[in-house]
Formats: C-alpha cells, sequence, structure tokens
C-alpha cells in the first residue's frame, strides 16, 4: 500500500501537474509545426523530429484545441500505459511484485519524469516499445503468430516515434532469430514474414533518415562524454542508495540482505542486458570515436526498457521482501524530492568531473 501511495503521489506530481506549464522551447517547435494545417507538416518539420507524431499531435488539436494541456495529453496517457505494460510484463513472466517493482522504476526513472508531460514523441515511442516486449516475450512462448505480428508493429511504431528505437528493434529481431533457428515455439518462416513487415512498414522512415543523417554534425552539440557518464547511466543511484542503506539496517539487525535465484525470468534478464548495454556502449563508442555526440538522454532513451527490466529483475531477488519494496518506496519518495531524480544530479555532478 505504502508503494501504491507513493507511485500515485508521483504520478500526480511529476506527470499530471506539470500539463498545465507554458511551453518551453522545443515543444514550440511541435506547435509551430501543426499551426499551419495537416497538409503543411511534412514541409515544416525538421528530419529530425516525428512526422507520425506532428499528425498525432495535430488531430488532438482538432479535437481539444491548440493548448498546453491537450497537446500534452498524448504523452501523459502514453506513459500511464506504460505503467500498466511494464506490470503485465513482470505479472506474466514472474509474478505480481516484479510488476510493481517494473512499476516502480518506471516512476522514478528520470527519463520518464522528463519526458511524460512534455509535447514530444519520446513518451509514445517508450509505450510502444514496451508493448512490442510485451507481445515479443507472449510470442515466445506461445508461438501465436498474431502476436509476433503485434511485436513488430508496436516495434515499427516506436521507431516512427523516435528513429534510435530501431536499435531495439534489431537486437530484438536477432533475439527472434536466435530462437526460432533453435526449433522453439516460433518457426523461421514466421519470423522472415514478421521481420519482412517490419522493413516494409519502416520504409516511409528512410528518406528522413537520410537526411538526418546528412546533418549529422547537427548532432555534435553534446560534449564527447566522460566513462563516469557511462557509469552513472548504467547504474541506478538513486535505487541503489536505499539497498545500500537497506543493508547497512539488515546488518544491524542480524538479518544481512541476499540474492536469492529465481527460476523464472531469465529470458527477461537476457533481454534487459541486451537492451541496456548494446544501445549504451555502441552510442558512448559512437560518441568517443567520431564526430557524432549521441551519448545523450534524448538518444539514450531506448535503453530505458532495459534498464527496467534488468534492474527490476535484480531487486526482485534481494530478500528479505520488506528491503525491495522498502528500497522501490525510498527511490520514488527521492523521484519525488527531486524532480528527476537523484540520477540527473549525480550525472551532471559526473559531467564536471575531470
Amino acid at each position: 500500500m505504502a508503494v501504491a501511495a507513493v507511485a500515485a503521489a508521483a504520478v500526480l506530481r511529476l506527470w499530471i501537474l506539470p500539463m498545465v506549464n507554458s511551453y518551453w522551447l522545443d515543444e514550440t517547435l511541435i506547435v509551430s509545426i501543426i499551426r499551419d494545417g495537416v497538409g503543411q507538416i511534412v514541409h515544416n518539420a525538421p528530419a529530425t523530429q516525428s512526422i507520425a507524431f506532428c499528425w498525432l499531435e495535430w488531430i488532438v488539436s482538432q479535437l481539444f484545441g491548440l493548448n498546453e494541456v491537450s497537446l500534452r495529453l498524448l504523452s501523459v496517457l502514453a506513459s500511464l500505459a506504460s505503467l500498466y505494460v511494464y506490470y503485465r510484463i513482470g505479472a506474466e513472466f514472474m509474478d505480481q511484485e516484479t510488476g510493481v517493482i517494473f512499476v516502480g522504476l518506471c516512476l522514478a526513472l528520470p527519463q520518464m519524469v522528463h519526458e511524460a508531460p512534455n509535447v514530444r514523441p519520446y513518451s509514445l515511442a517508450l509505450w510502444a516499445e514496451a508493448a512490442a516486449l510485451l507481445w515479443l516475450l507472449r510470442w515466445l512462448r506461445s508461438g501465436r503468430y498474431q502476436s509476433g505480428l503485434l511485436w513488430v508493429l508496436c516495434s515499427v511504431a516506436a521507431c516512427h516515434m523516435h528513429h534510435l528505437f530501431v536499435i531495439p528493434l534489431a537486437i530484438e529481431s536477432s533475439y527472434v532469430l536466435y530462437w526460432a533457428l533453435r526449433g522453439g515455439p516460433i518457426s523461421v518462416r514466421q519470423t522472415l514474414a514478421n521481420l519482412l513487415l517490419g522493413f516494409v512498414a519502416l520504409l516511409p522512415a528512410f528518406p528522413q533518415a537520410i537526411a538526418m543523417s546528412r546533418q549529422g554534425a547537427s548532432l555534435a552539440f553534446a560534449e564527447v562524454p566522460k566513462f563516469t557518464a557511462l557509469a552513472t547511466t548504467i547504474s541506478l543511484f538513486y535505487l541503489l542508495t536505499p539497498v545500500a542503506l537497506m543493508a547497512l539496517l539488515a546488518w544491524i539487525a542480524h538479518r544481512p540482505l541476499r540474492w536469492v535465484k529465481l527460476e523464472k525470468g531469465t529470458d527477461v534478464v537476457i533481454l534487459g542486458c541486451a537492451l541496456l548495454f548494446v544501445p549504451l556502449f555502441g552510442l558512448f563508442a559512437l560518441s568517443r570515436l567520431t564526430s557524432l555526440r549521441l551519448f545523450d538522454e534524448r538518444y539514450l532513451l531506448s535503453a530505458v526498457p532495459g534498464l527496467i527490466l534488468l534492474w527490476g529483475r535484480l531487486l526482485r531477488a534481494v530478500e528479505p521482501p520488506f528491503f525491495r519494496r522498502t528500497s522501490v518506496a525510498l527511490g520514488l519518495m527521492v523521484s519525488l524530492a527531486l524532480p528527476g531524480g537523484l540520477l540527473t544530479v549525480v550525472a551532471l555532478g559526473s559531467s564536471v568531473i575531470p
């Protein structure tokens, strides 16, 4: 009950109340793109902006008006839907408590806090990717073609919201091919048919992706990332701090923390590791070795699902249960006290460490 109460307070404080705020710089760009009507969206949108999202926002503006609350509605609803999807992933493939932990992490992550009340496509991309993961895991277990079809459609939708979500699509496609070739519930024919459909559905985004690649110099606004930034991005300091505190209290009470081996959720850990480490290390290396500076919060959003799956699964293995539940509640309270989460503060501090 305590976790649920703090979670509700976090949604109200960090997602709902900011809907009435005035537009900020990037949000005004969306407003200017859709203001001239649906026929001018393609012409007005720069290569780095999601045309599909602008079309959706234009529809919303026709229904509810061109104001702050209405244009932020899609992002907030998508974020709320993401909470439900992550709960379903945890509950179906682990247990209900894992679903609650996934929800707690989703609420406390600074990336979710920043994007939930914004007129930008990132919340919709995160929701579509979460839904893709749910259908992927269902497909790998049941072999039902409909689940595979919904996986690829959700993955493509995420890519149309944010181009770099093609990274998790590539990772998940490799994972699917691996299991298909091993003779699991899904067949090679099903897999190839879905991948072909995904490729065709991505074709409308190719011209914009090519235009964006030609403007690569414009993405070099960020600094060359430091290794400390990589470490703080991987680690959930806002959650590890409560865990460390709980470990100290447990040691004083002679009830030491321990990690237990869980039989369920191996594929959740594998996907979590891949979806977290491949984008992070790949974009970090790209930003260190080339002129492209893609190791930035908005470009690392495709790693958020991996962050939730991996750390949520690891936290579920903490015993006794009181300590993991208290850690989630404290992590949410940190997120409430410091909008954006403690991780943002640590990341900012690491950026100035020589």
